[in-house]
C-alpha cells in the first residue's frame, strides 16, 4: 500500500468510528422495548364475574419489584387501598369492581364487570290475597293484598304492575306496566294501593290483570303466579235542564245528586252539568228550588242516560 492510500484511510477512520459509537448509542434508547422496574398484575385474570347474593370472593393485585406503590379499589359507593379486595355480593345487579395502581414508574388499572344473581332457595315468599276492587272515582281501582312474613332476607318494598295483554307472571314481569312501589315497613296486614289514570296512567274501560311481588333488601323478587283481572271503569257526565211547566229555564235551582250529596247550580238557560261518575254509577238528582215550586227527585241516572229534562211545578 503506498503512501497515498494510508493518508487517506488516515483521514477517513475518525468518521468510521464516529458513524459505529452512534448506531450503538441509539439501539439503546428503542421506545419499543418495554420500561424497567415494577411489574404490576390482576387476580382473577378473568374480568368476568357471576356471584350468587350472599357469596364473597377475593380479589388482589401483584406489584413486583423495588419501590413504594399506592392501590386504590372502588365498587359502587365503597372504597379501600389494601392489595387484597374481600368483594360480598350484597344487592342483585350489574356494577363494577376498579383497581388502580400507581407505581414511580407506571399507572395501571383493571376493571372487572360483576353481576349478582338471586339466590333461588333463598327468595321472599310468593304475595298472596291479591284482590282489586273500584276506587271511588272512576278509572281508580284499589289493590290489596296480604302482608308478606318475614324470609331469609328482610322485606323492603311491593312492587305493583298491569298489564292489559293478559296475565303477570314472574316470566313477563318485565313487559308488564310498571305501577308504583311502596315500602314494607309500617303497613297493615291488608296493604293497599289506589291506581288511577292521572297518577298512575291506568286506561280507563280497558280489563287490565294487576300484580304484586315482593322485595328484599338484597333486591330479589318473590315470584308471582297470581294476577287477577279487572274492568276499569270509565268516566260520564249527566246533562240537566230545569224548566217551569211553561217550558222557561230556571235558573239558580240547587241540584243536589250522588251518594255523598254533591252539589251544583244551574246557570241562566237552565242547564246544569254534573260528574264525572263511574259508568257502573246510578245517579239520584234532587232539586231545591225555594218557596215557589215543588222540588223534584229523578231516578237514579246512570251511563247513556241524560240529558235529563226536570219540570217543576208551581
Amino acid at each position: 500500500m503506498d503512501n497515498k492510500t494510508l493518508n487517506a484511510l488516515s483521514r477517513s477512520l475518525p468518521a468510521l468510528l464516529l458513524a459505529i459509537v452512534l448506531v450503538g448509542c441509539g439501539g439503546d434508547s428503542d421506545p419499543t422495548k418495554p420500561p424497567t422496574g415494577s411489574t404490576v398484575s390482576f387476580r382473577p385474570s378473568s374480568m368476568n364475574l357471576s356471584l350468587t347474593v350472599g357469596d364473597e370472593t377475593d380479589l388482589w393485585v401483584d406489584v413486583g419489584g423495588t419501590g413504594s406503590y399506592t392501590v386504590a379499589w372502588r365498587y359502587g359507593l365503597l372504597t379501600a387501598d389494601t392489595d387484597t379486595f374481600r368483594l360480598v355480593a350484597e344487592r342483585v345487579g350489574v356494577d363494577t369492581v376498579r383497581a388502580t395502581v400507581v407505581t414511580a414508574d407506571r399507572e395501571q388499572s383493571r376493571d372487572w364487570h360483576v353481576e349478582v344473581v338471586p339466590d333461588l332457595s333463598k327468595l321472599p315468599r310468593e304475595v298472596s290475597g291479591l284482590t282489586p276492587a273500584h276506587g271511588p272515582g272512576p278509572a281508580e281501582v284499589v289493590v290489596s293484598w296480604s302482608r308478606s312474613s318475614q324470609t331469609a332476607f328482610p322485606l323492603e318494598s311491593y312492587e305493583v304492575a298491569v298489564s292489559y295483554d293478559g296475565p303477570v307472571n314472574s316470566g313477563n314481569w318485565d313487559a308488564a306496566a310498571f305501577v308504583a312501589d311502596t315500602p314494607h315497613a309500617g303497613q297493615p296486614l291488608r296493604p293497599s294501593l289506589t291506581i288511577s289514570e292521572t297518577s298512575h296512567g291506568l286506561v280507563p274501560g280497558q280489563r287490565a290483570w294487576f300484580a304484586v311481588r315482593a322485595i328484599d333488601d338484597a333486591g330479589q323478587a318473590s315470584l308471582v303466579k297470581e294476577s287477577l283481572p279487572w274492568d276499569v271503569t270509565y268516566p260520564w257526565r249527566l246533562d240537566v235542564h230545569v224548566q217551569d211547566d211553561q217550558g222557561r229555564p230556571l235558573e239558580s235551582v240547587i241540584l243536589i245528586y250522588g251518594p255523598d250529596d254533591r252539589r251544583a247550580a244551574t246557570d241562566g238557560g237552565g242547564n246544569c252539568n254534573l260528574g264525572p261518575f263511574r259508568n257502573i254509577d246510578g245517579i239520584p238528582v234532587t232539586t231545591r228550588a225555594g218557596a215557589d215550586f215543588y222540588n223534584y227527585t229523578a231516578s237514579a241516572q246512570g251511563v247513556g242516560d241524560g240529558p235529563l229534562l226536570l219540570t217543576l211545578v208551581e
